[in-house]
C-alpha cells in the first residue's frame, strides 16, 4: 500500500490554498532507479487553484485578518489566523523572512488542522518584513531583539490575551525566548527553533553544508 502526502480542505472555503497529492512511495522508487535529472514527480492531484497566499481554514468561513500595532519600538504588522476567543499561538519568523515565508507550508499540513480548529494564530511580522512593505527612511534606526521582545508585550496586551504558546525560528526564537524570560506567567510554552543569536563558527558551517549537499542528493 502506497504512502500519500495529502492537503486538502472542504469545497467552497474561500481561504484555500494551493495543495497538491502525492505519491510518495512512487517518487522513492523512482529515486532508486533515476539521476535527479531524470526524475518526475508522478501522480500527483492539483487540489485546488489558488496561490497557496492565505492559509487554510477548516470549516469556518474567512478567518484572516491583518492589523498594524504601533509599539514604542515601531509598527508591528500582525495577521490573525483564526476567531478570537480562543487559546491563542504567537509566531515570529526568522531574519529575512515573514509569516508567509516561514509558516505557511507548515500550518498547511493536514496534520494541523486540528490546531486551526482551536486556536488563534497571531503571526507577527517583524517592521518592514511584511508583504509589499515600504522603505524604511534613512533616519530610522532598527529595534534590537530586545526591543522586538518588549514589543511583543505591547501586542499581548493590544489583544487582552492572558497567555499563549510561542512558535519561533532563528531570530524570532530568540525574541520569544527573551519575552518568556521576562514575563514567564505569560507565557504557556513555548517551541524555538535554531534559538541562538550568535555567529555560527567553522564547525556549524561546514555541518549546514554537508546536510544541504545531501538534502540535494
Amino acid at each position: 500500500m502506497s504512502t500519500k502526502a495529502e492537503i486538502y480542505r472542504p469545497s467552497g472555503q474561500p481561504t484555500a490554498s494551493s495543495f497538491v497529492q502525492v505519491d510518495i512511495d512512487e517518487v522513492a522508487k523512482q529515486a532508486e532507479t533515476k539521476s535527479m535529472e531524470e526524475l518526475q514527480l508522478q501522480n500527483i492531484k492539483l487540489l485546488d487553484e489558488k496561490d497557496g497566499r492565505n492559509f487554510y481554514a477548516p470549516e469556518e468561513k474567512s478567518l484572516i485578518r491583518k492589523e498594524e500595532i504601533d509599539t514604542n519600538h515601531g509598527k508591528l504588522h500582525i495577521t490573525l489566523h483564526g476567531t478570537e476567543g480562543k487559546p491563542a499561538i504567537i509566531t515570529f519568523h526568522d531574519i529575512g523572512q515573514n509569516h508567509i515565508s516561514a509558516f505557511q507550508s507548515f500550518l498547511n499540513c493536514t496534520e494541523m488542522a486540528p490546531i486551526l480548529q482551536y486556536f488563534t494564530i497571531y503571526h507577527i511580522d517583524a517592521p518592514g518584513q511584511q508583504d509589499q512593505a515600504a522603505q524604511f527612511p534613512e533616519t530610522f534606526q532598527y529595534p534590537s531583539m530586545d526591543d522586538l521582545a518588549e514589543a511583543v508585550s505591547d501586542v499581548v496586551a493590544h489583544f487582552k490575551l492572558k497567555s499563549f504558546v510561542g512558535l519561533g525560528i532563528g531570530v524570532g526564537a530568540s525574541i520569544l525566548c527573551r519575552y518568556g524570560l521576562k514575563y514567564p506567567k505569560l507565557v504557556d510554552g513555548l517551541l524555538l527553533i535554531n534559538c541562538f543569536s550568535g555567529k555560527s563558527g567553522w564547525v556549524e558551517w561546514g555541518y549546514e553544508k554537508v546536510l544541504t549537499t545531501v538534502s540535494i542528493f
